[in-house]
């Protein structure tokens, strides 16, 4: 189990997955209901997240709500990393999966 995060520290991985979103302060604020100010309060650590609000904003940037405490050093995928996700997926043949991890694997 990993160490307790402090509110600046949760704050830091939220603002790194809202940009690695493309999202802004407002952008965000407005999916969730908040204000953009309340957006920089969680982001700096001033104000703490409820239950309710880690809820929203993991939804609203598509991230399990474990990601802004997990202490690992994996993060967010960008957009276009997601699509590639998304997109293999749903690939309904395990010759075209195999190839393609053929075709991206290191050598």
């Amino acid at each position: 189990m990993g160490k307790m995060l402090t509110n600046e520290e949760i704050g830091e991985r939220l603002r790194e997955f809202r940009k690695r979103r493309g999202l802004t302060q407002e952008q965000l604020s407005e999916k969730i209901g908040v204000t953009f100010q309340q957006i920089q309060q969680y982001e700096n650590g001033s104000s703490r997240l409820n239950s309710d609000r880690l809820q929203q904003i993991s939804m609203a940037l598509e991230i399990p709500v474990g990601s802004l405490f997990d202490d690992s050093d994996e993060r967010a995928l960008t957009e276009d990393e997601m699509k590639l996700v998304k997109g293999f997926r749903s690939l309904n043949s395990n010759e075209v999966r195999a190839f393609i991890l053929s075709s991206i694997a290191k050598k």
